[in-house]
């Protein structure tokens, strides 16, 4: 039987291999894929650099807020954006025999996306990676609005979804209280990132003098590189040597001189990062309030690398064991006792169940 076509949305690309983005959109990819045909909907957005283009979408974005029954008041940039992104579904996303559209972002072109689609009754099922609102220093890209008067925003945008997929326990118990269906759903790996990770953890029972603790994550992520600074920073106080990995990771060199315990390498070759992940005693994670998960603390576990994080860098995953609190860190120590996910791998199962449910009774 020929798979029905569905049409799949996200700005972040598909690599398991990748930042957790990348490794978030390779999951529901994979998940798909299995029951349809996926198209990956890929269009050049940027707004173009001529006056009367500008002009013409502003006033298609004004002809699109009734068209689309846009709830919204954008700024004139915004409304640029909203006549850009509209004429671009218009024009370039071809909805016949589309059973669906998952959309993975809704600061831009998928915000548009989720109305046209819902414009032409074809279900909208979401992916929120984050609640942008959330996230240190964001505003709206429509209306410059920021922290709760964003939130009703994007709130407003994520109720025009069919159901939304969360990566978080927190953020799918929030936008359940605002009465969105919304299904969380675990990060698992790809079966092949999933063997590199098991072949690690079968290395690591062997080696016997592990080196130091390891921090990993991606710099652009700000909340990932305020938590990182102010981890670089008490591991010199404390004379604490260790490791720093990650996309990125190499612009922190500008805020420090002279390092004398911590190494920061930058971002690394799949191998180079297997190296650490060999060696290291355990990961320290650390991030202020934010949104979203860190893929980075399950792929550890995973390697049967204990984690140590403050709550918030840990959300989602307190419950698991080989997690720890921060505070409880000593220099040198190592808790490497088995490391059992069963319960979170089941939990996966479930929601991949529920997710697969949803859409057959959507269809």
């Amino acid at each position: 039987m020929k798979k029905r076509k569905i049409i799949h949305y996200s700005v972040f690309g598909n690599n398991e291999k990748g930042h957790g983005g990348q490794k978030r959109t390779n999951q529901i990819v994979n998940l798909l894929k299995k029951d349809y045909e996926v198209h990956e909907l890929q269009l050049n957005l940027l707004l173009p650099r001529n006056v009367l283009k500008l002009v013409f979408y502003f006033f298609y974005g004004i002809k699109e807020l009734f068209q689309l029954k846009i709830r919204m008041y954008p700024t004139i940039i915004g409304l640029i954006k909203i006549g850009h992104y509209s004429y671009m579904c218009r024009t370039k996303v071809k909805l016949n025999n589309v059973a669906f559209v998952i959309v993975e972002e809704f600061r831009n072109f998928g915000a548009i996306l989720n109305l046209y689609a819902k414009s032409k009754e074809i279900p909208v099922i979401g992916v929120a990676h984050n609640i942008d609102s959330f996230v240190p220093e964001f505003r709206s890209n429509f209306t410059n609005l920021s922290e709760l008067k964003y939130f009703k925003e994007e709130l407003y945008l994520l109720k025009q979804c069919s159901f939304v997929i969360t990566i978080s326990r927190e953020e799918n118990w929030l936008l359940s209280l605002n009465k969105i269906t919304a299904i969380y759903l675990p990060f698992i790996p790809s079966k092949s990132v999933i063997n590199e990770l098991n072949e690690i953890k079968f290395k690591r029972e062997s080696i016997q003098n592990k080196i130091k603790p390891l921090l990993l994550g991606t710099v652009k992520n700000i909340p990932t590189k305020i938590g990182m600074t102010k981890l670089i920073r008490n591991m010199e106080e404390n004379r604490v040597s260790c490791d720093v990995v990650g996309f990125g990771s190499e612009s922190l060199l500008a805020d420090f001189k002279d390092l004398l315990y911590v190494d920061i390498h930058g971002g690394v070759s799949s191998e180079e990062l297997n190296f650490y992940l060999l060696h290291c005693t355990s990961m320290l994670v650390y991030q202020p309030p934010t949104t979203g998960v860190l893929t980075r603390v399950i792929e550890c576990l995973m390697c049967g690398i204990p984690v140590y994080g403050n709550d918030s860098s840990l959300r989602s995953y307190h419950y698991l064991d080989g997690t720890f609190n921060l505070a409880s860190y000593k220099n040198g120590e190592e808790r490497a006792s088995r490391i059992d996910l069963s319960v979170y791998y089941s939990e996966i199962s479930d929601s991949e169940n529920k997710i697969m449910l949803l859409i057959k009774e959507l269809l």
